[in-house]
């Protein structure tokens, strides 16, 4: 299975690329030009968004730039793998990027830490922990643990 985790981007960027792809259309009935060619560009630099996949099934991970469903990187092999991590968003020095109720999934290897997932649902979380955690044979810390009242 492979987990795919990309960053999360503000919606407002979203609409500028639609904005620039309908304009980009526009013009090009108008006929050619370069600058419909400069707005397909920066549309599509707009789109794109970086992030992580997570193959347990072949025990590697990739850092990825990603067009909608399109994913691009080298896949690297997870070498001494430690843990799965567990931890809350509010907890995370650079929170900028995430909602404050947000719980992160991510994998400890070789003195580097990567987040494969993301979510507010506390249940999903762990399900996805507990799956990446045995397909890796490695255990679980779980920082959520001790902010639960």
């Amino acid at each position: 299975m492979i987990y795919t985790y990309t960053k999360p981007k503000h919606g407002i960027t979203n609409v500028l690329a639609i904005l620039l792809f309908v304009n980009f259309f526009l013009r090009l009935s108008e006929g050619f030009s370069w600058r419909s060619i400069l707005y397909i560009a920066i549309a599509g630099v707009l789109l794109t968004t970086e992030g992580v996949q997570l193959d347990v099934a072949k025990k590697r991970y990739r850092k990825t730039i990603a067009i909608s469903n399109f994913h691009f990187g080298k896949w690297h092999t997870l070498v001494n793998v430690e843990k799965v991590i567990i931890e809350s968003a509010k907890n995370m020095a650079n929170r900028s990027e995430h909602k404050i109720n947000d719980l992160l999934v991510q994998v400890s290897f070789d003195n580097q830490i990567i987040r494969v997932y993301s979510t507010e649902n506390h249940s999903y979380a762990h399900n996805t922990a507990t799956e990446i955690s045995t397909a890796l044979n490695v255990s679980i810390d779980d920082k959520t643990i001790e902010n639960v009242i």
